[in-house]
């Protein structure tokens, strides 16, 4: 078993795998014969730098045909490799090093920190990869069985720590029944995500889900406008929009005569996940374009078949329901005591799904593994999450409140990109209640935008939910998963 071979072989050689976009009208397209020959070429490449089977290999490069070979050459190569948000700084480029142990690192020119190596870690410049892309093409079958490091990606764990999640090669098989519930892909499919690949969701949803099925795979090397996304769906005809809340937002809030010049019809379904979908959100867009949106729950540390389903009843808002058999439990939770039906939700460290092969000794309840996500069931089986266990606003008087519940008020308000609530504590030292603002492309003065929010959380929201406080930013700080780093929105406020 292997994830290269399981993408790959056997497939039709002159069919479509990838269509690569530099710009919407700038396109590479590579068939899967193509795409595999270079693989092989340059698993051969790798296998003769003799690092010890398994190591890894940290890749810091935008999205390119590069960075993609190396990872898939890689797994190929019996290594493991990574590919990092290209958004990090050199000290979390660090941090990501040891904890993955690198023997390998490769960052693109145009994105080079030169972050300091250890010893054991060696760098591959551009001219060595291009050397090692020139070795003749291993033909041999990898030795690699299913339970064998494939790759590995960080998650902030409960700690907010950057933490290596290694995946297995039998990852791609425990993905089956998301291919078949939510994404309901066939090798007719063309799907487009619009995350990066160095998060799970990009890159499982992006390559490994279509390629494993004979698809094809649309990517675009930097970031993507939402105009761009519904001129790539008309251009090249894609079939599936996955992507996270914020950006399906961002597509409503074009002006109505841009939206109304796309009508999709290629376009079959669309997929959210990484943030809780709001019910607004996802009746409006469906409104607008009579197209499926299906919320679903995507995590770093096990293929869950948590999501909604084309065929089943929707309850807007939701994550859906379980598909098929997976043994997970809503264990009890100080932070969520007196809530009745709300825990955290564990994962059982036993099946083989599971992934953290040296979970926090903290995060453990006997058998199972605590994630940190705040999650209820309702009587017909459908979950809802209202945000992670980190993000409960102990402190603002004598209610918890979820994080959760404050942002998704504020989500799909018409000046609003992104947002986060944090309690942040004031010159006296007391707690208050912060909201840290993205505006959405708004040319309005900060206190006037402040004052209509205000007013907007007064009709929304019942007065201890009410920010005391509101931070404009250019944008959010990140964990090197992709989640909001809240502890560095408390630095933010300290040197504010």
């Amino acid at each position: 078993m292997n994830i290269t071979t399981a993408c790959f072989a056997g497939k039709p050689e002159m069919a479509i795998a990838l269509i690569l976009l530099e710009e919407v009208d700038k396109a590479q397209t590579w068939s899967y014969g193509e795409l595999y020959h270079k693989i092989k070429k340059l698993s051969k490449g790798l296998q003769e730098l003799k690092l010890k089977p398994f190591s890894t290999i940290l890749i810091r490069s935008e999205l390119t045909i590069d960075s993609l070979l190396l990872y898939f050459a890689a797994m190929h190569a019996s290594l493991v490799p990574c590919i990092l948000d290209p958004f990090l700084t050199k000290q979390e480029v660090v941090v990501c090093l040891e904890e993955a142990d690198a023997a390998l690192y490769y960052e693109s020119s145009s994105l080079a920190l030169e972050p300091p190596l250890s010893k054991s870690c060696k760098l591959l410049t551009q001219a060595e990869l291009e050397d090692l892309k020139e070795f003749k093409a291993d033909e041999r079958e990898p030795k690699t069985t299913g339970g064998d490091k494939a790759f590995l990606v960080f998650t902030a764990g409960s700690m907010t720590k950057p933490k290596a999640v290694f995946h297995g090669h039998r990852s791609i098989i425990a993905r089956e029944a998301i291919r078949e519930g939510w994404l309901s892909l066939t090798k007719e499919d063309c799907l487009l995500h619009t995350s990066s690949p160095h998060t799970a969701y990009g890159l499982q949803v992006n390559f490994f889900d279509p390629w494993f099925l004979g698809g094809c795979a649309v990517a675009f090397s930097g970031t993507l406008t939402a105009l761009e996304v519904l001129q790539i769906i008309d251009r090249y005809k894609v079939t599936v929009l996955a992507s996270i809340p914020t950006f399906y937002k961002e597509m409503l809030y074009l002006p109505k005569e841009i939206q109304n010049k796309f009508l999709l019809t290629s376009l079959r379904l669309a997929v959210s996940a990484e943030e809780s979908l709001s019910a607004t959100l996802q009746k409006e867009f469906e409104r607008k374009w009579h197209k499926p949106l299906l919320q679903g729950f995507t995590l770093t540390e096990m293929q869950i078949p948590l999501f909604e389903t084309i065929s089943m009843k929707r309850k807007y808002g939701s994550l859906g329901k379980i598909y098929g058999s997976c043994l997970i439990k809503i264990a009890p939770s100080l932070e969520t005591e007196g809530e009745r039906g709300k825990g955290i939700l564990a994962l059982p460290i036993k099946d083989p799904a599971f992934m953290v092969s040296k979970p926090e000794e903290e995060s453990l309840q006997g058998d199972f593994y605590l994630t940190g996500d705040i999650i209820s069931k309702d009587e017909e089986g459908y979950f809802y999450h209202y945000g992670r266990s980190g993000a409960i606003l102990k402190s603002v008087g004598a209610l918890r409140i979820s994080a959760e519940e404050i942002e998704e008020a504020f989500r799909h308000h018409r000046y609003i990109s992104e947002v986060a609530a944090v309690t942040t504590e004031n010159e006296e030292g007391e707690a208050i209640l912060t909201l840290f603002v993205v505006p959405y492309q708004i040319e309005e003065e900060e206190n006037l935008l402040e004052e209509r929010l205000l007013a907007y959380a007064k009709k929304e929201l019942s007065s201890l939910k009410i920010p005391q406080r509101i931070v404009f930013l250019e944008h959010l700080p990140k964990n090197p998963n992709g989640t909001i780093d809240r502890k560095a929105l408390h630095f933010l406020v300290s040197v504010k």
